[in-house]
């Protein structure tokens, strides 16, 4: 996401990230930030582990931290909340990671490959469940490149979510 803003000129030198995040994505940009020069500023819930907050903190990130029961779209919710620090800062780039089409794309690159190759190379029953559906999909299309029986499996595989 960092080196899709650079390209599009949407995060030039100096700026800041802003972002909402449950910690994973956010240290990686933090960590990718750092190594560039830029600020961080990130928005979690209080449902966040404080571990998480600590590592973006000791990684030189702003941590702001709203209420989990603030419901999508209301102005304390962290996504708005987020959205509305990036707009009030200046010189500032909002990845939105939930919808940034170079999030999954990264994962078919690399996540994707990266597990194939640890299991070496043999079909397997495969299901993520997390938070970002679309990293899922990535994962699988890399499967089915891969191993095309997967694709016939995958539509008849029953989905459980846990």
């Amino acid at each position: 996401m960092i080196e899709s803003a650079e390209r599009e000129g949407k995060l030039k030198p100096g700026g800041t990230i802003v972002e909402a995040t449950s910690g994973n994505t956010g240290i990686g940009l933090a960590i990718a930030a750092s190594v560039r020069g830029y600020k961080c500023i990130f928005v979690m819930t209080d449902k966040a582990s404080v571990e998480k907050s600590r590592y973006l903190k000791a990684l030189g990130a702003d941590v702001i931290i709203t209420p989990v029961s603030a419901k999508p779209g209301t102005p304390d919710h962290y996504v708005s909340t987020a959205r509305r620090i990036a707009g009030e800062t200046s010189n500032s780039f909002y990845p939105d990671q939930y919808s940034h089409p170079a999030n999954p794309e990264a994962h078919y690159r690399s996540t994707g490959p990266e597990l194939w190759e640890q299991t070496g190379r043999e079909d397997y029953p495969f299901r993520l469940r997390h938070r970002h559906r679309r990293n899922d999909f990535r994962h699988g299309q890399i499967l089915e490149r891969e191993e095309p029986e997967h694709q016939s499996r995958r539509r008849r595989s029953r989905r459980i979510d846990l």
